[in-house]
């Protein structure tokens, strides 16, 4: 009963607040009939009525301290001309905020008093577990504090409610998720007497929260007063996220959702408003691999689309994803937080808890993103939650079925562009090593190709410290093919080497260089180049060099032209008389041709031909004129798979009564204008032909 007299009053005193400002006339200075004439006095004049300075904070304080149900008073029933005050009060609280960083809002000018005893208030030194500044989203950031910081948090609430204030050294975390602790309770309680004291308190004493709780206390009166038309920044909140403003240390207001991943990415991903709720809900999903976009996108596609799969296993209309994961995470409050059902921590606990379930199916998402694009580096999945059958009931339930679906999705990843390959080359300094296996196993004895992939990967990797190592390696596989696509390879990392930090220099093998180069000469060659091309690092020059190294140099013999005319008047009749011998008897014709560069010259290049039994019919090409012996050593290497003992090959040309050396070179020399290579090269204590060459040189 006296609580509804109370309300009377109060509403017949708004009444005639509302009803005061009516349009006044002239005052009448008539006397009331019921009085002496000689007691009547005059009027006084009418004068401008002069403003409240605090109306608007005087009639929020009425409202606020009645707590007047809506049912009784609407915001419609409210006069104009106090909601107009209302709004100017509002607005005059905005522009204090964003004018001045350090000021409060007074709601009230007056003091309130509420549970919290009074005492006097001190800063008091306290030991405080140390917590990194972080952006502040909610009160859900506490879930992810270490028992000791959130033991810790649990005392300086309780010290605070009393008066005692501890001194944070600067671990401001604390402050910030107090001040959405304070508006958790406010959304339960509705007390906004008792949230302007918590936050002015928390704004005095850690006055980094002083402006952000001065917009959440303006906020909240708007919303209470029933004012929603002001243009206020807006404390969004989603109905399945809870509170999603951001709170940064360094003295910036954020709006969670506004760096959200839907919200960054709704217009490039064209996305819905479903797949934006969603994907605000992610949190610490920012990393070296997602600060690329093309990763970041491809991520968010292949989760969206692992989501719409988990939602399609569940096929009974009582059943959903969604109902799956409210009771895991339900579970999780009881089993791994020890909250009682239902109660005020319990239902803290359930959003964030299902936002950490849909933050690890992202990373599995993205996981599969990085193993597609060779990224070896992956992310933790793993719950921290215990006991262990609540982990195993989470695995099971969620990400078991994860598994064969992101395998089925892996195809729809798209390949990264070549800007995302040179950041990824550059953050996974040894990323390079699965393509250089890569095109190992495609090898297929073109050695050009090969060298043009690995040429490519190069430049991919320009970015990368590491670079050098690329062609070294691939110099080491690419010798036993190919010698002059080798030394090239190596003369590339020699080139990077020499532009990196530290000139590491490694040097080949002896192994490598044994089969890399045959004779002193050719290794000499290398040697010199190296030496040449550290000093001039003249990169085309080095590669020119390189073809000088295998290019056949043929013997020039220095001819002394007055002996020879000498010796020939000498010999002219032995001459003669040899010639009718050897007419007399079938057999190989020799022919000496002697001929100089120029006529002054007594430089003379002398070229022996032997004309022997030739085939009549070859299986080469016509222009490789194999004697009946060479090609019968090549058919030799044939039966040998390629591969001929060096005393095989001795014991064959003795049959022969010819020399095992000769024949070799021999052969070389008529396919080296084909080839422009070698065909039979020496290894060790074996002689190798190279299929692909004796497949060049057969008839096709």
């Amino acid at each position: 009963m006296p609580t509804f007299v109370l309300l009377v009053i109060i509403v017949f005193c708004l009444y005639l607040y509302a009803t005061r400002k009516k349009p006044e006339g002239k005052a009448s200075t008539a006397a009331p009939k019921n009085q002496p004439k000689s007691q009547s006095k005059p009027q006084p004049k009418p004068q401008p009525k002069k403003s409240d300075p605090r109306p608007a904070a005087a009639i929020i304080k009425t409202v606020m301290s009645a707590e007047i149900p809506k049912k009784i008073i609407s915001s419609s029933q409210l006069s104009e001309d106090l909601k107009n005050q209302v709004r100017e009060a509002i607005k005059a609280l905005t522009v204090e905020i964003e004018t001045k960083d350090d000021s409060v809002i007074d709601v009230n000018s007056q003091n309130f008093q509420t549970s919290i005893p009074a005492s006097e208030p001190h800063i008091m030194p306290t030991t405080v577990p140390d917590w990194p500044h972080t952006y502040v989203y909610s009160y859900d950031e506490l879930l992810q504090a270490t028992t000791e910081q959130k033991a810790f948090y649990a005392q300086f609430k309780y010290r605070f409610l009393k008066y005692q204030f501890l001194d944070l050294n600067g671990n401001l975390n604390y402050a910030f998720i107090l001040l959405f602790d304070f508006l958790n309770e406010y959304e339960q309680n509705k007390n906004l007497l008792l949230l302007k004291s918590n936050l002015q308190e928390l704004g005095k004493h850690y006055p980094k929260t002083q402006p952000y709780a001065a917009r959440f206390l303006a906020e909240k009166t708007r919303k209470a007063v029933g004012l929603d038309g002001l243009n206020q920044p807006a404390i969004n909140k989603s109905a399945n996220y809870g509170d999603t403003n951001e709170i940064s240390n360094s003295g910036y207001y954020y709006d969670a959702t506004y760096w959200g991943l839907g919200s960054r990415y709704k217009t490039k991903l064209d996305l819905k408003e479903e797949d934006i709720i969603l994907l605000n809900k992610l949190y610490n999903t920012s990393n070296n691999f997602t600060e690329i976009e093309f990763c970041c996108k491809e991520t968010i596609r292949l989760f969206l689309a692992g989501i719409k799969k988990l939602r399609s296993n569940y096929t009974q209309p009582s059943e959903s994803l969604e109902r799956e994961i409210d009771s895991l995470a339900g579970l999780v409050a009881i089993k791994h937080y020890r909250y009682k059902l239902n109660g005020s921590n319990y239902r803290y606990a359930i959003d964030p808890v299902k936002n950490e379930i849909y933050t690890t199916i992202y990373k599995h998402c993205e996981n599969a993103v990085r193993e597609k694009y060779s990224h070896k580096r992956k992310l933790n999945t793993g719950w921290l939650y215990s006991p262990k059958e609540l982990v195993e009931t989470l695995e099971a339930q969620i990400i078991l079925p994860l598994a064969p679906i992101l395998s089925s999705l892996t195809g729809t990843i798209q390949a990264p562009d070549e800007d995302t390959d040179i950041k990824l080359y550059t953050q996974n300094t040894t990323r390079w090593k699965a393509k250089l296996d890569e095109l190992s196993a495609m090898f297929d004895g073109n050695a050009k190709t090969f060298v043009l992939g690995v040429l490519a990967l190069g430049k991919l990797n320009r970015q990368n410290p590491s670079v050098e190592n690329i062609f070294y390696e691939a110099s080491k596989f690419i010798a036993k093919t190919d010698k002059e696509a080798g030394v090239e390879l190596y003369v590339h990392y020699l080139h990077h080497d020499l532009q990196s930090e530290n000139f590491d220099n490694k040097q080949l093998t002896k192994t490598i260089q044994k089969n890399l180069f045959k004779t002193g000469e050719q290794l000499g060659g290398f040697e010199k180049l190296v030496t040449e091309f550290i000093k001039d690092k003249d990169l085309d020059k080095a590669l020119q060099a390189v073809t000088d190294i295998y290019r056949i140099k043929r013997k020039k013999i220095q001819l002394n032209n007055t002996f020879v005319k000498a010796v020939e008047e000498q010999h002219a009749g032995t001459v003669v008389l040899l010639s009718e011998i050897l007419n007399d008897e079938p057999s190989e014709i020799v022919t000496l041709t002697v001929t100089t560069s120029n006529a002054d010259s007594s430089e003379l290049q002398m070229e022996i031909i032997t004309n022997t039994d030739r085939p009549k019919s070859s299986p080469y090409l016509a222009e490789l004129l194999f004697t009946t012996q060479q090609m019968d050593v090549l058919e030799l290497f044939v039966k040998h798979h390629f591969s001929l003992p060096q005393e095989e090959l001795e014991n064959f040309a003795r049959t022969k009564k010819l020399f095992a050396r000769p024949l070799v070179t021999g052969i070389n020399e008529l396919c080296f204008e084909t080839l422009d290579d070698i065909l039979i090269e020496e290894e060790d204590t074996y002689l190798t032909i190279n299929p692909g060459y004796y497949q060049t040189i057969l008839l096709q």
